[in-house]
């Protein structure tokens, strides 16, 4: 019994259960009848019911209705549906499907309420022209007819949806323009209070956000997916959402913010962003091209942390306020100066430096906090480095940095210098323009600190070791503390000042760059400064790319080393070169592009003293000198051995003694390794020869084989020796000479001849033979009456050796008596 009564409960449960569902499907057949066999009089309805609801020429094509798959609503699909303004009749709305969802009972009551639409493949466009027309009315509702009022509070929609919906918003006047295309959108509103919450999701391509279409848009082209939580209040006419995560091209934002809907004095925004991970580029891309531009002359390698926030009016002619803030930590920094790794510091953009000016590229700023970067093994730190005004941009920066000195090597584009090793110390600071064209130089100051340095100068290949000081710069100045430094075998202290350096960037300049230098030795070997005759060298850079500028720089010092006008003033205590030494030497030397001003140069020697003035020009692989030399008073045994015998063969400084006093005017060339080159001196020497004496001079002693057999020739005194040479291609012409000695009287007169050329007349009177040897031997004049004389010549043999021989008839005077005197 008990198992009957179940079976028929489960009976008339099942066939309760298909009498409902036979009841809603005949409702549904008779809604879906009812539906179809009105849809004219329904498609009336709604366009009727639009019209009367929005200003503006309302049509809609078709309707397609469903009341199957949404029970108990129907889905209605209105096809082709259009909004026009009556001014251009450009469509505010036009798409292919609106569709909608109304309870089937309203339809049968003829109420009808609408809680869902979606709007499918077409475009939403908001314009105002330059003349002010808009076609925002069509938006508006028109105010209700008193009977209409029921039917009106009946209209509620709750849910939005778009798909491949491209909305629009422009304003010629504002110079604004928006547009976002919706590939997928879901919205559901509810109201509380005054308050419209609304969930959000969307999937989206934001094609520009162009709040001043000069400078250009924000987001231009960036997808976006994203779920907001947004809240409109009606009474202060705000739209804001809380921090949101969104996806802007794939990378993972937190977005927060609101806009002032109101009239044009209280309609603003303000919209943060921020995040972690973002390569440079990418980040950057979401402002404006106008900031992109300017923010792209820089690079990071690695990404960063990444903050932005927007924040001004809606309303025409403002501009908002950008401020972007990022963190860079272990990063490497590439800028048209150079790539900087290990990068360390927090990094500012903003355009509104000045509240009180307009939100512009001229009120922008790039600030860089707590600086550290690696540059090659230096490292440079510094509190802030700031780009302001990026239209005409201006770079500040105060930098330092503790590195080895090989480290700037290949850095610096200097092309003059090596830095081979030691440590250094830099401090730079630079205010200024930066464009392609800058002459940095006339914004750039710093100094350098060098310990223990070695630095190769490429031009002359010397090598500076032991460098130790401080040299300091300025746009204009330069100059150096306690610096002290090695060349070969002598210690220098240094103290050098540059000026006018201004001039070098200068194409047309009233100063020319100058370098003052002050060297001070105890020991000077003048054989470590050979390589100054060799011919210049200049090695090419191997920095890399650099900026314009910084080669520049690195130029302009070059040409200052090579090109400028270097004053060297010069004392040292001893000084040597080969068999030359002189104390006390003071000389002041002024160096240009290819030659030498010897404005005086001075040193003790021999027991008297040299003075030297003259010019040396570089001409090829030699060096032209032309020179004015002063010897006074100094022993000439002693000065015949420190100059090598001045080149001469048969008398050396072993064969004199005496004081010797000259002033000669030369001009000879020089070899690469500072030595005269043979055959190329020229000149005029006047000389003289105090206690003179000669000894052993084997030219001397071979006139024993004509006269004077018992006289011993081997060691005589002169009176004083006075005359003129005459000096052309490295020969000697000797003019009328008188020579009084212990043993003789003498006129000698000729050519002496480095290249077998020699020829020498010797006048002896003959009352030499007769007179007494005078102790203290006295001039009488060159040209004197002598009387009778014998006269020998002094020629080359067939083997270059200096014979002398009886001129009988005086060939010599007949074949000579044209000679300029």
């Amino acid at each position: 019994m008990k198992e009957w009564m179940q079976h028929k409960l489960v009976r008339i449960s099942a066939l309760i259960v298909l009498i409902i569902i036979s009841l809603i499907a005949v409702i549904i057949i008779i809604a879906q009848v009812y539906i179809s066999s009105h849809k004219s009089e329904l498609l009336q309805r709604i366009n009727s019911q639009l019209s009367e609801a929005l200003k503006g020429d309302v049509h809609v094509q078709n309707l397609e209705v469903n009341a199957w798959g949404y029970f108990p609503n129907i889905n209605i699909v209105l096809q082709q549906v259009t909004i026009t303004d009556s001014l251009y009749h450009k469509p505010l709305l036009d798409v292919k499907e609106v569709s909608t969802r109304i309870p089937i009972m309203a339809i049968v009551r003829k109420k009808v309420i609408v809680r869902y639409v979606k709007l499918s493949e077409g475009t939403v466009h908001i314009f105002t022209d330059s003349t002010g027309y808009t076609n925002k009315y069509l938006l508006a509702i028109k105010q209700p007819r008193p009977k209409d009022s029921t039917t009106r509070r009946q209209v509620m929609i709750e849910e939005v949806a778009l798909q491949n919906i491209t909305a629009v918003s422009e304003n010629a006047i504002k110079n604004k323009r928006f547009e976002i295309a919706f590939k997928k959108l879901d919205a559901t509103v509810r109201k509380k209070d005054t308050v419209y919450a609304i969930d959000l999701r969307e999937n989206v391509l934001i094609k520009g956000l162009g709040f001043n279409l000069e400078r250009g848009s924000y987001f231009t082209n960036k997808t976006l997916e994203a779920r907001w939580k947004l809240a409109y209040n009606t009474n202060s006419k705000t739209l804001s959402f809380p921090d949101t995560r969104v996806k802007i091209d794939n990378q993972p934002f937190n977005i927060k913010g609101f806009f002032v809907l109101g009239d044009s004095t209280q309609s603003q925004f303000s919209i943060e962003a921020n995040t972690k991970k973002v390569m440079y580029q990418q980040a950057a891309s979401i402002l404006n091209q106008r900031i992109q531009q300017r923010l792209g002359i820089i690079n990071f390698e690695k990404p960063l942390n990444v903050s932005v926030s927007l924040q001004g009016k809606l309303t025409g002619g403002h501009r908002p306020r950008v401020n972007v803030y990022c963190e860079v930590a272990d990063n490497a920094l590439i800028t048209p100066l150079a790539r900087f790794d290990q990068c360390f510091f927090t990094a500012s953009f903003t355009n509104a430096v000045s509240d009180t000016l307009p939100y512009i590229d001229e009120n922008s700023q790039i600030a860089l906090n707590h600086f550290s970067a690696g540059w090659g093994g230096a490292v440079f730190e510094g509190e802030k480095i700031m780009l302001t005004n990026l239209v005409h941009p201006n770079l500040f920066f105060d930098v330092k940095s503790s590195c080895a000195l090989s480290a700037l090597e290949g850095k610096t584009g200097l092309q003059t210098l090596h830095f081979v090793n030691g440590t250094a110390q830099i401090f730079l600071q630079y205010n200024g323009p930066v464009a392609i064209n800058t002459n940095v130089t006339q914004y750039l100051s710093g100094k350098l600190i060098v310990k223990d340095g070695a630095v190769q100068y490429e031009p002359r290949n010397l090598l500076f070791s032991h460098c130790n000081g401080e040299i300091a710069f300025s746009p204009d100045d330069l100059h150096t503390t306690n610096m002290e430094c090695n060349v070969g075998k002598n210690h220098f202290t240094v103290n050098l000042q540059g000026k006018d350096l201004r001039s070098l960037t200068l194409e047309k300049a009233e100063q020319k760059a100058s370098l003052f230098c002050e060297l001070r030795t105890p020991f000077l070997n003048l054989a470590d400064f050979r390589t100054l005759f060799s011919k210049k060298q200049r090695q090419a850079s191997s920095g890399g790319r650099r900026m314009k500028s910084m080669s520049q720089v690195a130029g302009k010092f070059d040409d200052l080393l090579e090109k400028g006008t270097f004053h060297l003033k010069i004392g040292a205590d001893t000084i040597e070169l080969n068999h030359f030494t002189a104390t006390s030497l003071n000389g002041e030397v002024v160096f240009s592009s290819d030659s030498w001003d010897i404005q005086q140069v001075s040193v003790d020697h021999a027991g008297g003293s040299l003075q030297m003035q003259g010019t040396i020009t570089q001409d090829g692989s030699q060096h032209v000198a032309s020179t004015r030399i002063a010897l006074n008073n100094v022993d000439i045994r002693r000065a015949f051995y420190a100059f090598d015998n001045f080149g001469l063969k048969g008398l050396s400084s072993q064969n004199l003694r005496g004081r010797l006093s000259t002033n000669a005017k030369l001009r000879l060339n020089l070899d690469s390794k500072g030595d005269i080159v043979s055959n190329t001196m020229n000149g005029l020497v006047y000389f003289s020869v105090k206690d003179g004496e000669l000894i052993k001079f084997e030219p001397l002693e071979n006139i024993k084989s004509f006269v004077f057999r018992d006289k011993d020739l081997s060691h005589v005194q002169f009176a004083e020796l006075k005359d003129s040479l005459i000096i052309k291609d490295s020969e000697m012409r000797i003019q009328r000479m008188e020579i009084q000695s212990t043993v003789m009287t003498l006129y000698v007169e000729g050519l002496y001849s480095l290249r077998g050329n020699t020829d020498i007349s010797i006048q002896i009177p003959l009352h030499s033979f007769l007179s007494t040897p005078q102790e203290k031997p006295k001039n009488k004049g060159a040209h004197a009456k002598m009387g009778a004389s014998i006269h020998l010549r002094a020629r080359p043999d067939l083997k270059g050796n200096i014979k002398i021989g009886l001129d009988l008839f005086k060939k010599y005077r007949k074949e000579h008596k044209n000679d300029p005197l």
